[in-house]
C-alpha cells in the first residue's frame, strides 16, 4: 500500500463473495529495524487472550532461517494465544507460519534437529512443550511437565522466554511459583537430561521452589 500519509491511523478490511473481514487498524510511522509483526493498541482481533503483543522468543533453525513468536497479554485475560512468524532473508522480511493455542510465555529452542516450545497453557498455568518436526509449521499435542493454577487471582507456574542452557549433560531452564495478586514467587531450575524425550514428563525435574527471604542481603 503506497501513498499513506505518514503518523496517520487507518482502517483497513477485505470485501469478497463471503462478506466483509474484520476490520483492522494500524499506524504509519517511523519504527527502529525490522517489523517482524504489529498490532494496534485498539485492534481486538485478538481480544480472547490479549490487548497487547508481549513475551518475545526468537531462534534460527539449523536450515539456517529464522523463527520469531510472540503471546498476546492483558491483565485478567485469558492470555493463551501465541503466533509464529519465520524469516527466510535472514530477518529482512517475515512471514506468518502458525497459531499455538494453548501457549503463553513461550520459548522457542532447537536440540537434536528438532524445534521445541516450552511455555505456559496460560497465566499460572500448566508448564507445556510441544516439538515441530517441520521447522515450526505443525506441532505435537503439547505434554504437561506440571500443573498449575490457571487462574490469574491463585498461586500457580510463571515464567518468561528464558534461556533453555545445556551443560554437563542436561537441558537447564528457570520457572517460578505464586502470583502477583498473593504478593509472592518462589524460584526453581528445571532441567533434563539431553538424550532423553522432552515430551516424556517422567524425565524432568525441578530442583523444588526457594521462597524469598526478605532478610536476605541484595
Amino acid at each position: 500500500i503506497y501513498g499513506l500519509n505518514p503518523d496517520t491511523e487507518y482502517e483497513i478490511w477485505f470485501e469478497g463473495s463471503c462478506g466483509k473481514s474484520s476490520i483492522r487498524r494500524f499506524r504509519t510511522g517511523v519504527v527502529p529495524g525490522k517489523v517482524v509483526t504489529y498490532l494496534h493498541p485498539h485492534d481486538e482481533q485478538y481480544a480472547f487472550s490479549g490487548q497487547y503483543i508481549c513475551s518475545p522468543s526468537i531462534v534460527r533453525l539449523p536450515s539456517g532461517a529464522l523463527l520469531a513468536s510472540n503471546d498476546y497479554y492483558k491483565s485478567h485475560s485469558p492470555q493463551n494465544l501465541t503466533t509464529i512468524f519465520r524469516s527466510d532473508d535472514d530477518g529482512e522480511s517475515w512471514y506468518y507460519v502458525t497459531d499455538l493455542f494453548p501457549c503463553f510465555w513461550g520459548k522457542l529452542f532447537c536440540h537434536r534437529g528438532s524445534l521445541y516450545m516450552l511455555g505456559m497453557q496460560n497465566e499460572y498455568g500448566d508448564l507445556l512443550i510441544g516439538r515441530s518436526d517441520d521447522e515450526g509449521s505443525s506441532w505435537t499435542a503439547p505434554t504437561v511437565i506440571m500443573r498449575g493454577s490457571c487462574s490469574c487471582f491463585e498461586n500457580g507456574l510463571h515464567k518468561a522466554p528464558m534461556q533453555i542452557v545445556e551443560t554437563n549433560g542436561r537441558l537447564w531452564t528457570a520457572v517460578e511459583y505464586g502470583s502477583w495478586p498473593k504478593k509472592h514467587f518462589a524460584s526453581s531450575m528445571f532441567s533434563i537430561d539431553s538424550d532423553a524425550d522432552l515430551l516424556n514428563a517422567s524425565n524432568w525435574c525441578c530442583t523444588g521452589f526457594l521462597h524469598h527471604d526478605p532478610k536476605w542481603e541484595n
